[in-house]
């Protein structure tokens, strides 16, 4: 038996989205809330919070072992790289939005 999963296209994007956008916005400022909500369909929807959540809870790990600056400086770095900035763009152009 072959258990398969097709994950709607629209929940991969809101979730990449999300996540690096949620990236680009702690790296800003460690303390922000990342935006978490999505319009359209119910997969935009829930990639969006799942994306959005996923990359808040890395980043809380990441401040329990890392100092703030270095979690920062580690997210900066992230959030810069091209495919951070093509990911975001469907939902928040080239400017990440808290």
């Amino acid at each position: 038996m072959k258990f398969q999963v097709t994950i709607p296209e629209e929940y991969r994007q809101a979730y990449q989205s999300f996540w690096y956008n949620c990236i680009a916005v702690r790296a800003a400022d460690l303390k922000a809330r990342c935006p978490f909500v999505a319009g359209g369909t119910p997969a935009a929807s829930g990639g969006a919070r799942d994306g959005s959540l996923a990359a808040e809870t890395c980043i809380d790990r990441l401040l329990q072992n890392f100092s703030e600056r270095v979690v920062r400086d580690y997210l900066g770095s992230v959030a810069s790289q091209p495919e951070a900035i093509e990911k975001m763009r469907p939902y928040f152009g080239s400017t990440p939005r808290q």
